[in-house]
């Protein structure tokens, strides 16, 4: 099965510049984990809930209105749309990501393949599996590593 059969719909984006505050609201309206961050359309980044909470450099008020790329992960890994899922799988747990962007041949983003998208649409063990693989290599991992490219 092909990843775009399997997507639960549009990724929630946002431009580089807009605030952490911003992205969080965005997550919460929307009921996700992920947005993907963009510059004219281009794909720079992804920040996660996870990253709002570990990354944010304090709780004050005033580190909520920072640029939401002070605590983005840059240049993301990525699937394409016309992959196999067992194959997306295989670089989320290799790449220790619950969330993959997700782009077309033209590098546009399509979505974002999350671990839920895998377990409803695809085979819950495989998202067992993966799950499984991203905690373990998690655990015997240097806190804090970049995930890039």
């Amino acid at each position: 099965m092909l990843v775009k059969n399997i997507l639960s719909g549009p990724p929630a984006t946002a431009d580089c510049c807009a605030t952490i505050r911003a992205v969080a609201r965005m997550m919460r309206d929307n009921d996700t984990g992920a947005v993907i961050i963009l510059d004219h359309e281009r794909l720079v980044g992804i920040v996660t809930d996870r990253d709002i909470v570990t990354r944010l450099s304090s709780p004050v008020s005033q580190a909520w209105e920072q640029p939401v790329a002070s605590i983005m992960t840059p240049d993301p890994w990525t699937c394409h749309d016309d992959q196999n899922v067992a194959d997306a799988a295989v670089i989320m747990a290799d790449k220790q990501v619950r969330h993959l962007p997700v782009v077309n041949q033209a590098r546009h983003v399509t979505g974002v393949l999350s671990l839920d998208d895998i377990a409803e649409n695809y085979c819950e063990s495989t998202a067992g599996e993966t799950l499984g693989e991203i905690v373990e290599r998690r655990k015997n991992s240097p806190v804090n590593t970049p995930r890039r490219r």
